[in-house]
């Protein structure tokens, strides 16, 4: 009899390990975890500017939203452009002269802008001594190495030389066709009398004594939108949630940033720029800081878009102005931090 017992215990327990065998170990009516989706990010060039996006990767910003970022840097806006419009990249990092000039050539796939990232320039004017007090016309018949043609510091900058009575390229000679990558290194090589840097490139050059900042090129009358996130409009229309979630780990980096000392923001720059010690970085992020770079939200503010489409028709970088609400669209308000 006990043996009878042992028998149909047996077969029962069996029976319980081939069906519970067949199952997951997820608990019943929960669907297995799919892996977070990648987001591949590219940007034009490696500066503090985008130090709001990589807190929101060291602070796990993105993670806690179920994605997964990678980043490119390809020091060309051209070059990151395309590949956003080919698909390779989802979101691109760059200047929104970009929304503007792909809307007014009508090329496809069209971009849009999804968020702000900075909403000042962050480029200044570099000189080799210390010029007390600065005065535009001194740059007259001298060799500036500005930025690339068609890239909105560019445009700022020559902006900014014609309200003070200097003509680019007549007035001065304006070097605007090398690689943001090279230049602090020809003007450290002697290259140049003046430069415009941002940072930490500007606090580099300036604790190797080779430079001082002159001036600030940021506007004075008010924020200009000068960089932010870019989609195509087919991404957004298929993968409005991924859109949404990255606008919100960004607002959750942006709050970070805003209400952190720029001491605690120096781990996550030494991150980006481990060869700088802290005190060079702390002196760039400081700056930026006090500049008001960093927006407090990452939504799209119409007025700092308008402020860069009246340069751009100022500078006859437009045809015909445009309509504002082809260029932009704000996935969702971002929930409080």
């Amino acid at each position: 009899m006990q043996k009878r017992k042992s028998i149909v215990l047996l077969a029962v327990l069996m029976c319980t390990l081939i069906f519970t065998g067949c199952q997951t170990g997820r608990p019943e009516g929960i669907p297995p975890q799919e892996p977070p989706p990648e987001v591949k990010i590219v940007q034009n060039v490696l500066s503090l500017q985008s130090l709001p996006l990589y807190a929101a990767i060291e602070k796990g910003c993105f993670q806690k939203a179920n994605l997964t970022v990678a980043v490119t840097t390809t020091w060309n806006q051209a070059e990151s452009t395309a590949k956003l419009q080919d698909g390779t990249h989802q979101i691109m990092l760059g200047g929104p002269e970009t929304v503007f000039f792909l809307r007014q050539q009508e090329k496809n796939p069209q971009v849009l802008l999804i968020a702000q990232a900075s909403v000042a320039n962050g480029y200044y004017l570099l000189a080799r001594k210390t010029q007390n007090p600065f005065a535009w016309q001194s740059l007259k018949n001298k060799i500036v190495i500005g930025c690339r043609e068609g890239e909105l510091p560019e445009i700022i900058f020559e902006n900014i030389l014609k309200k003070n009575d200097l003509r680019p390229f007549d007035s001065l000679q304006l070097v605007n066709n090398l690689s943001p990558l090279v230049t602090p290194g020809a003007y450290q090589a002697g290259t140049g009398d003046y430069l415009l840097a941002c940072e930490p490139y500007a606090a580099r050059l300036e604790k190797a004594n080779t430079a001082q900042i002159v001036s600030s090129l940021s506007a004075s009358d008010g924020t200009l939108l000068t960089s932010g996130f870019m989609v195509t409009h087919e991404f957004l229309q298929t993968n409005p949630e991924i859109c949404r979630e990255f606008v919100q780990a960004l607002a959750q980096a942006l709050h970070w940033v805003e209400s952190s000392p720029p001491e605690e923001l120096v781990p996550v720059a030494k991150k980006m720029f481990p060869t700088d010690d802290e005190s060079t970085l702390l002196r760039a992020v400081s700056r930026y800081k006090n500049l008001g770079l960093w927006p407090s939200s990452p939504i799209v503010d119409e007025v700092n878009l308008q402020h860069v489409q009246t340069l751009l028709w100022e500078e006859k970088e437009l045809n015909a102005k445009l309509s504002l609400k082809l260029l932009y669209e704000n996935p969702s308000e971002p929930e409080q931090p």
